[in-house]
């Protein structure tokens, strides 16, 4: 290889589509291990080494060294800074995503605390719980009541009311979103209730 480098890399400088490939798997593998041991992961090791490949390719007439040295100097440089830049993006990521579980929790925190559970706000739930079954029809108010109060799952419901489960399911839809509408203000404190 060293003695042809000359002419590899003056070939490369024309454009000349083999001696690109010729560098390619003459040194792929080699720049993919280099790569690997910082990244961490084979896919973007390659992703990596294709990406100074592409850089070599749009860069070829700029080339200043035609020996092999001059060459591994270029690709290895090339690589290195686009390994560097990577785990800096990688580091960001992470930071953000950090950042954005840090965020929930305290959004979480915030909305725990600024929940009302007095007694009071849990009589007026109790009320509107009680006003809200009175409208539901005598079935879905007994699916409901048998879901969310007794723990029966459906296909029990179904066996006990001689229903489908399919039925199970639309009446407890249809009282959950009369819940919703009627306890919209209580809707934090009616996970605690109805498990909506």
């Amino acid at each position: 290889m060293s003695d042809n480098v000359e002419k590899i890399v003056e070939g490369l400088k024309q454009g000349d589509e083999r001696y690109f490939n010729i560098l390619f798997k003459k040194y792929f593998r080699h720049l993919h291990f280099f790569a690997a041991q910082y990244v961490k992961d084979s896919s973007a090791a390659e992703n990596l080494v294709q990406d100074t490949f592409m850089s070599l390719w749009r860069k070829r007439a700029e080339l200043k060294s035609q020996n092999e040295p001059g060459l591994l100097s270029w690709l290895y440089t090339v690589l290195k800074n686009n390994c560097f830049h990577h785990l800096k993006q990688q580091k960001a990521e992470r930071e953000f995503s950090s950042s954005l579980l840090e965020e929930q929790v305290q959004l979480d925190m915030t909305g725990l605390f600024d929940m009302d559970t007095s007694e009071h706000t849990f009589n007026e739930i109790y009320k509107i719980i009680q006003q809200t079954l009175e409208e539901l029809s005598p079935q879905c108010r007994r699916v409901f009541e048998m879901s969310r109060f007794d723990g029966f799952k459906n296909r029990e419901i179904a066996e006990v009311l001689n229903i489908t489960e399919k039925a199970v399911e639309g009446n407890i839809t249809k009282a959950l979103k009369v819940f919703r509408k009627s306890l919209e203000t209580y809707l934090p404190q009616l996970l605690l209730f109805l498990n909506i």
